[in-house]
């Protein structure tokens, strides 16, 4: 079963911690509890110190989204406090579940998300009592996850006035406002198209030999009688046409649905403000002019920190053949090579060494694999210039102290946090979660309805502009007249009434109006009904297919509900620790249990 469960990594920064307490999810792979573990809750609830005497409080009134209170503890767990940023964060996570992006919508209970913030903050002190915090995998990840968050505020720092280039913007409006107006033709197969290209490119004129594949059934096409904008086209058709003079012919472009050939006959950019076209060049000028700040800084930090043993780097030759009085394989030698590549102010040079063990970490099939390739060397100026730009970016961080600020501390506080729940509840927690086939059999039998496929219906309508004429021709239809025949002869029919249905095709029930339900229901393939439609049409319907609603098979969703079956249990084992720590240590709260 456990093979069957895959963990789920929360890596969003900063609300991460609050989503895995919410969501659950948690990393829940094949593991095993170690030896740390053994330590228990109960033991620690007899070493924990009695409170004594009295604790004067008072009540304080204190604004929720306010930066000046952000800090402003609400609750303690062995005086590690929980604050009104970490509710703020906890109330924003339960708008977005909702549905609503407004922090005052609606009945919050404080209270029921301050609890879920102390199973966390609990799960956590108590994976620090056993000795996970120590753990050489804990430590690994939290550094990993503290470095991409640092990198990532140093990333916004950088571009963080850039605005775009009104001229750029100007530019790039004039590609994505232009419109086309094109001929074509769809080809099944490359070599009619190959052919009547070269028809084409002989001198032939292009509709008349469109038209020729058209009617020998080789070809569908259609000219467009509207300008098309590039984003409307296709991908390959907007880049084929990108390169295009007015009034010649695209060569043999191909598509999901075949080989495609086409003319283009006009192209413009109207007179008329395209403003989803003017914000997507804004957008385009902005990435552009934010790249061009992120190379200019990371030049100036090279510049500022760097000094580059250039020839040095050069040298290096991983798939050097080895000499004469060694038979040393060059990268085994460069591993252990300390000769200093780049010399960083203040911080630990770039070595030989360290770049190829980055180099070693990247070769997924193995350093003799990628030698038989010879691509080992193509590999060095990437994972040099990645291991000293990170080098760089962290070294600077710190200079502009980015990791300083009160939201940076959360942030750091909640990567930790959030290793060391997964951790917990990976080595812990989830060794006691066992599912059983009686398990998923009761959670499939109690939630009958979520696993059911819903009734469908086909049809194919013919609109009346009179109730009189709509039930006429259904009086003939159940006599035998054939559909197709009145809907091509009978009187009173309204051609340019749009079908009820999608040609046929099967729909929801449950997805269609109300009153159209009601007119089909109980129907059966071949009936006929009336239905008082919209825009006052009278339709004569022709049932043509019954899909009725269907158990799907406890097999073909036992993976669904294997995962939801372990979700729920993994929240009771948590909510059960939960409890059980809560009397391990001490916790104070400082919040009302008032509802808003």
């Amino acid at each position: 079963m456990e093979k069957v469960i895959e963990g789920m990594i929360m890596k969003t920064i900063k609300v991460h911690v609050w989503l895995i307490l919410m969501l659950l999810c948690v990393i829940v792979g094949t593991v095993s509890a170690s030896d740390e573990t053994q330590a228990s809750a109960t033991k620690k609830s007899e070493e924990k110190e009695k409170a004594s005497g009295h604790v004067l409080s008072v009540p304080v009134n204190v604004p929720l989204f306010s930066p000046l209170f952000a800090n402003f503890p609400i609750a303690t767990v062995e005086d590690d406090p929980i604050t009104l940023r970490d509710l703020e964060q906890g109330l924003n996570i339960t708008h977005e579940q909702e549905g609503s992006g407004d922090k005052t919508a609606g009945k919050i209970s404080y209270q029921d998300i301050l609890d879920r913030l102390l199973t966390l903050r609990l799960i956590v002190h108590e994976a620090r009592t056993i000795g996970l915090d120590d753990l050489p995998e804990a430590k690994a990840m939290i550094e990993a996850d503290r470095q991409q968050y640092l990198l990532t505020l140093l990333q916004n720092h950088m571009v963080e006035h850039v605005k775009p280039d009104d001229k750029e913007v100007d530019a790039f409006y004039k590609d994505y406002a232009i419109e086309y107006k094109i001929n074509s033709a769809l080809f099944e197969k490359e070599e009619n198209a190959k052919k009547a290209a070269e028809e084409i490119k002989g001198g032939k004129d292009f509709n008349e030999t469109i038209k020729k594949y058209i009617e020998s059934h080789q070809a569908r096409g259609m000219a467009e009688e509207k300008y098309l904008k590039r984003r409307e086209l296709l991908p390959e058709i907007a880049q084929a046409v990108a390169t295009m003079q007015t009034g010649t012919v695209s060569p043999v472009t191909r598509i999901e649905s075949g080989f495609v050939l086409f003319k283009l006959e006009d192209a413009r950019v109207p007179t008329e403000e395209d403003t989803t076209a003017r914000d997507m060049a804004r957008q385009a000028s902005l990435r552009r002019q934010k790249a061009k700040a992120t190379f200019e800084f990371k030049k100036e930090l090279f510049k500022k920190y760097v000094k580059l043993d250039k020839k040095l780097l050069e040298k290096i030759d991983y798939e050097a053949k080895p000499g004469f009085f060694s038979k040393e394989p060059a990268f085994d030698k460069y591993l252990k090579d300390d000769r200093v590549i780049a010399e960083i102010q203040g911080e630990k040079p770039v070595t030989v060494s360290m770049l190829t063990k980055a180099i070693q970490a990247k070769l997924f099939h193995g350093v003799e694999e990628a030698l038989k390739s010879h691509s080992i060397n193509e590999k060095k100026m990437p994972a040099f210039s990645e291991l000293l730009e990170k080098k760089l970016e962290l070294k600077e961080v710190q200079s502009l102290g980015l990791d300083k600020t009160d939201e940076a501390q959360a942030a750091l506080k909640d990567i930790e946090y959030s290793v060391l729940f997964n951790l917990f509840v990976q080595k812990v927690v989830f060794p006691d979660v066992h599912v059983t086939d009686d398990d998923m059999k009761a959670y499939y039998e109690s939630h009958q309805k979520d696993f059911t496929k819903p009734s469908m219906i086909s049809m194919t309508s013919l609109a009346f502009k009179d109730k009189k004429h709509a039930e006429t021709a259904i009086a003939r239809l159940r006599q035998g007249t054939d559909f197709n025949w009145m809907k091509a002869n009978a009187a009173g029919v309204d051609p340019d009434a749009e079908e009820l249905t999608a040609g046929g095709i099967p729909v929801l029930m449950s997805s269609m109006p109300e009153d159209l339900r009601k007119a089909v229901d109980g129907a059966s393939p071949g009936d006929y009904r009336l239905y008082s439609g919209p825009k006052g049409l009278f339709y004569t319907l022709l049932i043509t297919q019954v899909i009725p609603e269907q158990a799907i098979p406890l097999e073909e969703v036992s993976s669904k509900i294997m995962r939801i079956v372990v979700r729920e249990q993994l929240n009771k084992s948590i909510h059960t620790w939960a409890a059980k720590l809560r009397d391990a240590y001490t916790v104070r709260i400082y919040l009302g249990d008032k509802q808003h």
